[in-house]
């Protein structure tokens, strides 16, 4: 299987903000892709007994990161 991956990054700032929903709208046949994050960087709030650190080391130490579809 070819591997392929994007980075979006702003050379000035080095932040950007996107939407999953803005990358996946570019998909034309999601079908055919395997998609997974391999590094997390993120807050939020994942519910009682979870955490955002535990929940980012697990995909960041990941060999295939966190599946997707």
């Amino acid at each position: 299987m070819r591997a392929k991956g994007i980075r979006i990054l702003d050379k000035e700032n080095n932040i950007v903000s996107v939407e999953l929903s803005d990358i996946f709208s570019e998909i034309k046949d999601g079908n055919k892709l395997y998609l997974s994050i391999l590094y997390l960087n993120t807050t939020g709030d994942l519910g009682i007994g979870q955490s955002i650190p535990d929940f980012e080391e697990k995909i960041n130490k990941s060999e295939k990161g966190l599946a997707i579809t």
